[in-house]
């Protein structure tokens, strides 16, 4: 009886670059996030429970 030979598995590689794509459009929306608050910030007439309600509340 002969022992198979052992083939890799492509769905690790498969998904560690999808796991890459999902890091950076994680990043990308947290900078638009935090580019959004604060240009709302400098705004005349915001609150800082404005400020605490779009942070906390997104």
């Amino acid at each position: 009886m002969a022992i198979a030979e052992h083939t890799a598995s492509r769905s690790h590689l498969a998904s560690h670059s999808y796991e890459r794509w999902i890091f950076w459009g994680y990043l990308a929306f947290a900078i638009l996030a935090i580019a959004a608050i604060y240009f709302a910030s400098i705004q005349p007439g915001f609150t800082e429970a404005d400020l605490l309600g779009a942070i906390a509340l997104p």
